[in-house]
């Protein structure tokens, strides 16, 4: 069962990643500042999560 959900939490965080990614890439020249800026907080934050899980597997 724990695998299940470390399965699903990855999964989830795999997810966010390419949003956040997709979402920063879709900025324009038009994007306000503070759009521009949590863009770039979510993609940071989302990358984060993913490497933290990550290294997590690879340790187990």
């Amino acid at each position: 069962m724990n695998e299940e959900k470390d399965a699903r939490l990855l999964s989830r965080a795999a997810a966010e990643l390419e949003s956040a990614r997709a979402e920063f890439a879709s900025l324009d020249g038009s994007a306000s500042a503070s759009r521009a800026e949590r863009a770039a907080y979510r993609l940071q934050a989302a990358q984060e999560a993913w490497d933290a899980l990550h290294a997590t597997e690879l340790a187990a």
